[in-house]
């Protein structure tokens, strides 16, 4: 790593300007940070941790020399601060899932436990550490999970965004399960086995393509892959062909072709038969040029016969989802919890642990919760203590072999590509954490509920709707209907079969689902008309989750999935109203379940 990439001036302007605030105001007590995703990306179904190494390699020598102290003196902090960050080493604990590890949203990846300056100060650095590598390694496994059995290797350091996103996208994608890259550096740095070919400029060079191919095979004879498609692809195929047992008779073997631009399939087909039609079946197909995970599986989902990708620029930029919605908040401090309470952006307070429950789910606890899911395993482990690491570092090879054997316990669906075939992956909040959630919340909003009474009594908007349930017998036995207000349902039946036994008839769940999508779809509608754009129609499927937890029967998730059709707008604009109008509907912001959004805009909506 560079100099710079270490320099603990790599932190936002403001980390120390509250530093300095935290210092004259003697606020150096103990705090908890804890970094976390708000929600998957559209286009994936969980996510795999990565970037724990950088993290603490940087703790570990986090300090300020003497330039960047004269730096920031010259910028105005004061003596105080300047003589605080000179002695500063970072002194706290630091518990994180593995690399490797696979995660979802709203569970705690790295949890920071130091001096509140200390842990305030690191934050920048460690979500841009954590972001990066875990956005890579979710996308390139991708990859692994659309060809399990080929030769995958990073070929994305050129249009990488900078020299250090080219290296750790590497590693990323080591863990990921790629057989390596081709950038040197990451063989030298990190060990992972490094691929070359060859660049067609190494061809134009040449007289002729046939000389390219001679003089390669004599410079590199234990590593001989040569490019078929600088000027014909079939006939660079036949040259190799011919070169072949040439070379074979010399005891050199042409291990592969590689393949780099055109109809990669067609030409995969036409090459494979040139070559066996000569015996050299033994000569593998590798192809790159603009690949991605979704290309790969179009390719062999159509027979063509590739024994290996070069994947570069869609994955090591994460093309399709560029970034994740990622936070390092504030937890504890000096023992006592703490929770943003920002519209969408709310936090569940107190430092926690989370343990993954076979076979799909995870719960989120207290870490100081008396006692936990019996047969759950905790996720979070300790990597430092007092600034010091606690065992050495994992091997690359231990953290890919964890992420395999991950994959292998994740529900089918969610190895698929396809997100519309998400399935749930139930994260249960602990009952202590969504009480200690609105113990904080009361605390904090007398003043708000005061306000709230104040604008009702003054003719402030509110409206009061009204259903029946009448419920007759036992339990299991019993049954029962429900009627609304307004006569949409007049003693509709429902009972313990058709709630828990998917027998004929209503449930609570499918109303709150019919409720859920209505409020959503006329909230979206509001919010695409205040930004001038007209919906012809909206289509909403809710499905809620109702699932058994510690403390009983719960509503733990709803899925949205819209299908709209709008004039004018474009995709990011319309999923960004789209998220707005999820956080506003009145239903969403009732439940306290964790709700995801799909979107889909569609020229064409047919009825469901």
């Amino acid at each position: 790593m560079t100099e710079w990439s270490e320099n603990a001036l790599l932190s936002d302007s403001y980390e120390f300007a509250m530093l300095q605030a935290y210092l004259e105001h003697e606020m150096e007590r103990t705090a908890v940070f804890e970094f976390f995703v708000r929600r998957l990306p559209s286009s994936r179904n969980f996510l795999v941790a990565a970037g724990l190494e950088q993290l603490v390699t940087y703790l570990e020598g986090f300090h300020f020399g003497p330039d960047e102290l004269e730096w920031l003196s010259r910028s105005g902090y004061n003596r105080k601060t300047i003589d605080y960050l000179r002695e500063l080493r970072f002194e706290g604990d630091l518990d994180a899932m593995p690399e490797g590890t696979v995660f979802f949203p709203n569970e705690p990846v790295v949890q920071i436990s130091a001096p509140l300056p200390q842990a305030q100060l690191i934050e920048t650095r460690l979500i841009n550490t954590i972001h990066f590598q875990s956005i890579i390694a979710s996308k390139a496994v991708r990859a692994t999970l659309a060809a399990p059995d080929k030769l995958l290797v990073d070929f994305g350091a050129r249009r990488a965004h900078g020299g250090e996103a080219a290296l750790l996208a590497a590693r990323a994608s080591y863990i990921a399960g790629f057989s390596g890259s081709s950038l040197a550096l990451a063989g030298k740095v990190f060990g992972i086995p490094v691929f070359g070919t060859m660049a067609h400029s190494f061809i134009q060079a040449h007289r002729s393509e046939s000389l390219a191919f001679e003089n390669f095979a004599d410079s590199m004879p234990h590593n001989i892959v040569l490019l078929l498609d600088t000027y014909d692809t079939e006939r660079a195929a036949e040259k190799v062909a011919r070169l072949a047992p040439m070379l074979a008779r010399k005891g050199r073997r042409v291990s592969g072709v590689r393949l780099d631009s055109g109809n990669l399939a067609q030409h995969a087909r036409k090459v494979r038969a040139i070559l066996d039609a000569q015996g050299l079946q033994s000569i593998r197909i590798f192809a790159s040029g603009g690949v991605d995970e979704r290309s790969i599986e179009n390719l062999l989902a159509s027979g063509a016969p590739i024994d290996g990708f070069g994947v570069g620029t869609l994955m090591t930029t994460s093309a399709d989802a560029p970034y994740l919605d990622s936070a390092y908040k504030i937890q504890e401090y000096d023992g006592q919890a703490t929770r943003k309470r920002s519209e969408g952006k709310a936090t569940w307070p107190g430092a926690k642990q989370v343990y993954r429950i076979a076979p799909a789910r995870d719960y989120v606890s207290l870490r100081a919760a008396p006692h936990s899911p019996m047969d759950g395993v905790p996720l979070l482990e300790p990597v430092m203590r007092r600034g010091k690491r606690v065992a050495p570092p994992v091997p690359l090879n231990e953290s890919r072999q964890r992420l395999r054997e991950e994959l292998e316990r994740l529900p089918d669906a969610l190895r698929s590509l396809e997100s519309t075939r998400r399935t749930p992956y139930a994260v249960t909040i602990a009952p202590e954490i969504l009480e200690l959630a609105a113990r904080l919340d009361a605390s904090e909003a007398s003043g708000a509920r005061s306000l709230l009474r104040l604008e009702n009594e003054t003719g402030y908007p509110h409206m009061k709707r009204t259903a029946t349930a009448i419920w007759k017998n036992g339990g299991k036995t019993g049954e029962g209907s429900l009627s609304t207000e307004s006569g949409a349902l007049s003693n509709a039946s429902y009972s313990f079969l058709t709630r828990f036994e998917n027998k004929v008839g209503t449930n609570p769940e499918e109303l709150v689902a019919a409720a859920h999508a209505g409020c959503f779809s006329m909230a979206l509608s509001s919010e695409l008309e205040k930004a001038s754009f007209k919906s012809d129609e909206i289509m909403t499927h809710a499905t809620v989750i109702l699932e058994k937890t510690s403390s009983g029967w719960s509503i733990t998730r709803v899925d949205l999935d819209v299908t709209a059709r709008v004039q004018g707008v474009e995709y990011e604009q319309f999923l960004k109203l789209a998220e707005d109008a999820k956080s506003n509907c009145p239903i969403s912001r009732l439940l306290r379940a964790e709700i995801t959004l799909k979107c889909q805009l569609s020229a064409e909506l047919g009825v469901a």
